[in-house]
């Protein structure tokens, strides 16, 4: 053990003790309404301090008191008896309990001079016990915990330290996971607990009805996990490995949820886990050194986001209070909000302050780390301006909801916000001076090998298969635009079609547009696929991808389509924008939810029938559990009730919404499948397994998001009944409405084939020899002697 180590250990110690110590003593007496009292009297008080009975209510606080005191026994036999043994460290161990002891009584006497705390025997107890639990423990783990945190000092390079830092993330998560410790394994309580809507296994049922807090909360709890994906990443793990050891340790948090009666067991936390580690990942595996700008872009979209977090909805006003007011509501005793609430609010609502900035911290480290270079001194002294800027920010948030009617202005979060951003200041600092944290900054050859040519850039074309230029792909939307304007003239076609695909020249343009988007929707994923291969930030322009096909179909349809029919679709404008603003943004984000559908089954197939992925799934599927909530409440949370929502079972639920694109995505997948198979794609049976097992799985998705009684018109019939019925005074019912609702959706199959098939032909590692599955490289470490 490094001598300048140690001291620089004891020195932390007796600082976390001093501080913990003055934690311990200002927590048991805040909000500091003291009231004198004659010593005799508060003596004779404190005689009378009774055993209470405490309930289930109650349990929560007999745990908090209990585990109060565990630090500070800790801490204090770390610095007083350290590695000692024997009948030394045992005597030094009692003189440390019974001082603990001594504290808790002094505490709870202290307590019969402020009348707004409760003075019981049961906290002296608990108090106690947590002081032998705390001994306990450091007797037993001292020495391991003592060597991981000489591991600060000691680890040599970005993975050593991350791996230290993720696992000391990681205990913390499972402590808050499991707090306010109410537990319990009662049956009885547990069905309660079920009764009362704490047991979510439904994604998004559990989230806020306003959209805006709904996304708010979910941006809290990625944010929670994503140091969670950054610091695996940073370890040696890969994107992929990150996301799935997120997901599966969320579902061990949820599972021990589960049992503490007062927390919600919610599936939405493992989907928000997940999506955190692989933005956690992404952002610490990014390659490429970025130009400096690039810094402060990232810092200026970090402010407005906080920003916008701690001041939405901006309805800035005093609402009848004076300024002067609210100023000195602000100037409350430090930590009295928190201790208004209960002991998991007061730790949720701090780690929710803080770890918005957190992210601030490490992007000013990042910046620090590019502009100072290798002078060490420069680097600490922008350290100390981010700190200071910090200050004033936090300062700036908590002035500005002082005119916020909604809001608690508190200088204390304040202090909280601005420690998030040291905190990540120095996780920056110390973690390579930033330069392995951040996106941007840093080669790529730190974390990611030089790539190799694989078969989908490099394989040579398979002789007799010239790949078909895109002349083929406008031959068939054109002839597609024809069969759709003639095909609507046929008998039994729903009315819906009809009245979209008029027999004059309007129909024809509409068809066409319809093609067109078609082709954006069902074609583009694999050629976009191939393009995004060959950028560096692929993430970003995927994103740009999908919102500017979006963008592109719906000025396309707003232009050639009738304004009823498009209004069918995605509901009458309610925002008085103008022109057709409105109807244009609400298609484009119902045609984003479909495009991602399309990519997620196009590249599924593609990674089935090359043995490739190169990462694409997983930036996929993180974009679309990103992009989920907010798609939701466009499309149907925000949009008028005369729409397509109205179709959806439960009036467009969540679950209605994830069973239609769950149904779209395995439509979308077994054609693309069969597509790749009519293209000479060489794993056939595979793919043809996919096509066989995906097509009634997704038509019966479908069927199971459509409302299945609807009451409209006078009449009662089915979502399927008023979509595919010939017209609306006959419905159609039993077998004819089961073969109408097939040959749709074998309809949607036949298009979906039909556009990507010239597109398979063109991935030439479709057809090249079929090869082994890549395997991994084993990250195990080798333990040496």
């Amino acid at each position: 053990m490094a001598v300048p180590h140690a001291a620089s250990l004891r020195r932390l110690v007796t600082t976390a003790l001093l501080a913990y110590l003055a934690f311990v003593i200002y927590g048991s007496l805040v909000p500091l309404r003291l009231q004198p009292l004659p010593l005799d009297e508060a003596m004779a008080r404190f005689a009378s301090t009774p055993m209470l009975n405490l309930g289930l209510a109650s349990r929560a606080d007999l745990v908090a008191n209990l585990l109060l005191f565990v630090p500070l026994a800790f801490l204090l036999r770390e610095r007083l008896v350290g590695a000692r043994r024997g009948a030394l460290a045992m005597l030094g161990s009692l003189l440390i309990w019974l001082g603990c002891a001594a504290l808790a009584v002094g505490i709870e006497f202290t307590q019969v001079f402020f009348p707004a705390r409760t003075v019981s025997l049961n906290d002296i107890t608990a108090e106690a016990a947590g002081a032998a639990g705390g001994l306990m423990v450091h007797a037993l783990y001292g020495t391991r915990l003592r060597h991981w945190a000489l591991g600060w000092w000691q680890a040599e390079g970005a993975r050593p330290l991350a791996g230290r830092i993720l696992r000391g993330y990681l205990v913390l998560m499972v402590l808050f996971a499991v707090m306010p410790l109410d537990l319990t394994v009662s049956p009885v309580e547990l069905y309660h607990k079920y009764q009362e809507g704490r047991i979510d296994l439904l994604p998004f049922t559990d989230l806020a009805a306003d959209p805006a807090q709904a996304l708010y909360d979910m941006a809290v709890d990625v944010l929670l996990w994503a140091p969670v994906g950054l610091l695996w990443r940073l370890a040696g793990r890969s994107t992929g490995q990150a996301v799935l050891r997120g997901v599966m340790v969320a579902m061990v948090l949820e599972l021990l949820q589960l049992f503490v009666f007062s927390r919600v067991t919610s599936t939405t936390d493992v989907i928000t886990g997940g999506l955190g580690c692989g933005l956690g990942a992404m952002l610490a595996g990014r390659p490429g050194a970025g130009p400096r700008r690039a810094w402060p872009l990232w810092l200026l979209l970090w402010v407005a986001g906080a920003l916008a977090v701690f001041w939405y909805p901006f309805d800035f006003g005093l609402a009848g209070t004076s300024l002067a007011a609210r100023w000195n509501e602000a100037l409350r005793v430090p930590f009295a909000t928190y201790y208004a609430g209960s002991e998991f609010q007061a730790l949720n609502e701090l780690l929710r302050k803080s770890l918005v900035f957190l992210p601030g911290g490490l992007l000013w480290a990042g910046w620090a780390a590019q502009q100072a270079g290798a002078s060490p001194a420069r680097r600490q002294a922008w350290h100390r301006i981010g700190a200071l800027l910090a200050v004033l920010l936090a300062l700036v948030v908590e002035g500005g909801q002082l005119a916020l009617p909604g809001k608690v202005a508190d200088f204390t979060d304040a202090l909280l916000e601005a420690a998030g951003a040291w905190v990540g200041i120095f996780l920056g600092a110390r973690l390579g001076a930033a330069a392995a944290v951040l996106p941007s900054a840093r080669p790529a050859a730190a974390v990611f090998p030089p790539a190799t040519p694989t078969a989908s850039m490099a394989a040579p074309a398979v002789p007799g298969r010239a790949p078909a230029g895109l002349w083929l792909d406008a031959a068939i939307t054109v002839g597609l635009a024809l069969l759709l304007w003639r095909g609507a003239r046929l008998p039994g076609v729903p009315y819906n079609v009809v009245e979209l695909l008029p027999g004059s020249i309007d129909g024809l343009f509409t068809a066409l547009g319809v093609a067109v988007a078609l082709a954006l929707l069902l074609a583009a994923p694999l050629w976009l696929h191939d393009r995004l291969l060959g950028l560096r930030r692929r993430s970003g322009w995927l994103l740009a991808a999908v919102v500017a096909g979006a963008l592109l179909a719906g000025l396309l349809l707003v232009t050639v389509t009738p304004e009823e029919s498009l209004w069918d679709v995605v509901g009458a404008p309610v925002l008085g924008w103008p022109g057709e603003l409105e109807a244009w943004g609400r298609y484009a984000a119902l045609h984003a939810a479909a495009t991602l559908a399309a990519l997620g089954a196009v590249w599924g197939v593609r990674w089935l029938g090359t043995a490739q992925s190169h990462g694409m799934l997983t930036r996929w599927l993180l974009l679309t559990l990103a992009c989920a909530l907010p798609l939701h409440a466009v499309v149907v949370h925000w949009a008028a009730t005369d729409n397509l929502t109205e179709l959806m079972r439960d009036g467009g639920g969540p679950l209605a919404s994830g069973l239609l694109f769950i149904g779209l995505a395995g439509l979308f997948a077994a054609a693309s499948a069969v597509a790749a198979v009519l293209a000479g794609a060489r794993r056939r049976g595979l793919l043809l397994g996919l096509a066989a097992l995906a097509w009634p799985l997704a038509t019966l998705a479908l069927w199971q998001g459509t409302e299945p009684m609807l009451l409209k018109y006078g009449r009662a019939f089915s979502a399927a009944q008023f979509l595919l019925s010939s017209d609306r005074e006959h419905y159609a019912g039993g077998a004819a409405l089961l073969q109408r609702w097939v040959a749709a959706c074998g309809a949607l199959f036949l298009l979906t084939a039909l556009l990507q098939w010239p597109g398979w032909r063109r991935v030439a590692a479709l057809r090249a020899p079929a090869v082994a599955w890549p395997a991994r490289p084993s990250t195990r470490r080798v333990r040496t002697a």
